[in-house]
């Protein structure tokens, strides 16, 4: 199973999204002031009820404290005038000793009047997700006797609460940031892809225009360089090799002219059936260069009207090719180079058997074109080397029969496509030459 690769544009918003998670986080666990604080809301009136009642103690002369107290208690509060201060056993942490000033701050109260005493329940981080109460209780003195109030307030402890807007706030744009601009930056490397494809595919293409960031330049730049000295050393190979055995023609024909004026006998033979040999090597390494060096455009066609018709011509010249395939196959490539590919399949299906069957299936996204014959295989150590030029298995077998060139020719014409041809040898015997090819965008499975 091939696993799918993740594209760049993706990894760096994935990247992006982790770092800004993290930092988040990171911020929460360095910051923890507000977890198990009361919100501002319930503070201020917290404050305000202890305000409220100490102004009225002042201002109340002979009148009903308990009954004023009384009236001041509701569901959430409750107020009381004690002999004894309730928290005198008790020390004020920094955040309970810093909401004593702020209640002595905004009642005008004096100093080092108020003690406070906030008991909530807080197992940071591990704290639950519900809403937690918290007891907070304010004893402010008052001559002899201490005003004792009793609150219930609510507390922060959703420690993830913040995310919920501080996420949303910083990943949204920078999603939408890195989405607009790594597709803009990265589309040249997508070209780049695509000019290196078909380049593969043996196809030539006009060099790629530099832009981009200063990196992506400087690749475009060096991948045009390294275009264009493959194929300024390919052509210069390939002409040199084309004058060398143009060149050799001239010497082996007047060889042979010699060869047919020497007596019979078997030097005679023998140095005639030499020059022959090279006669054949000298052809048809010329045609090789040439269907090389030929630039087929390519076009739609009909994959099966084209096996069908290969078959057709064979059967024409009385050699027993069958084909199986559909009816309809639309295809979009090279069909001369296509067509040379499947003639010299048959070629050496024919040469080592009694007959052979070419067939078309498609399947998963491509097509395989597959020649089979009743030969005697081909040995598994030689299943890649058949493919180099002028390579055979038996030279003394295929001596007349070229130079070994055919399955290379072969390889190029399929790579041209951008596919694969692979050798196996069937159970039963004989030889299955398999060409996958992946199905074009215009050319969809019927």
């Amino acid at each position: 199973m091939t696993r799918r690769r993740l594209s760049l544009t993706t990894q760096l918003i994935g990247l992006l999204v982790c770092g800004l998670l993290a930092t988040n986080l990171i911020a929460m666990l360095v910051d923890d002031k507000t977890y198990g604080d009361i919100p501002p809301l319930e503070k201020k009136q917290a404050i305000e009820r202890l305000t409220v009642a100490w102004r009225l103690l002042e201002k109340c002369a002979g009148c009903d404290i308990d009954a004023l107290l009384d009236g001041l208690n509701h569901g959430q509060a409750s107020f009381a005038l004690l002999a004894a201060n309730p928290l005198a056993e008790h020390t004020m942490n920094a955040g309970e000793a810093a909401l004593a000033a702020q209640i002595e701050r905004s009642g005008g109260i004096p100093e080092n009047s108020v003690r406070i005493r906030q008991s909530w329940q807080h197992a940071w981080p591990l704290t639950s997700l519900a809403e937690a109460d918290s007891e907070l209780t304010a004893v402010l003195r008052r001559g002899d006797r201490w005003l004792t109030a009793t609150q219930r307030t609510s507390v922060f402890n959703r420690w993830w609460r913040p995310l919920l807007f501080a996420l949303p706030a910083s990943v949204l744009p920078v999603l939408l940031l890195v989405a607009v601009f790594a597709r803009r930056l990265l589309r040249p490397l997508g070209e780049l892809e695509a000019a290196a494809s078909r380049i593969s595919q043996g196809q030539a293409i006009a060099p790629l225009a530099a832009r981009g960031p200063r990196e992506i330049r400087s690749l475009i730049e060096a991948f045009n360089s390294m275009q264009d000295s493959l194929a300024r050393h390919i052509r210069d190979k390939t002409h040199m090799l084309a004058a060398i055995s143009h060149d050799l023609r001239t010497p082996i024909t007047s060889l042979r002219l010699r060869a047919e004026l020497l007596a019979d006998g078997p030097d005679k033979a023998g140095i005639i059936r030499t020059l022959l040999q090279l006669q054949g090597m000298v052809d048809e390494v010329l045609t090789f260069l040439r269907d090389d060096a030929a630039s087929e455009a390519r076009r739609h066609l009909d994959l099966s009207l084209l096996l069908a018709g290969i078959a057709a011509q064979r059967r024409q010249m009385r050699q027993p090719v069958d084909f199986a395939g559909p009816l309809k196959c639309p295809f979009t490539g090279y069909p001369l180079a296509l067509t040379r590919a499947v003639d010299n399949l048959l070629d050496n299906a024919l040469r080592y058997g009694s007959r052979a069957e070419l067939s078309l299936h498609i399947a998963d996204g491509h097509l395989r074109i597959g020649v089979t014959d009743d030969g005697p295989g081909i040995p598994d150590e030689w299943r890649e080397r058949v493919f180099e030029p002028f390579v055979r298995i038996d030279r003394e077998r295929s001596s007349s029969h070229g130079v070994g060139l055919g399955l290379s020719i072969v390889r190029a014409c399929v790579q041209r496509h951008g596919g694969t041809i692979t050798l196996s040898n069937r159970p039963g015997g004989g030889l299955d030459a398999a060409i996958t090819l992946p199905l074009t965008v215009d050319a969809p499975a019927p």
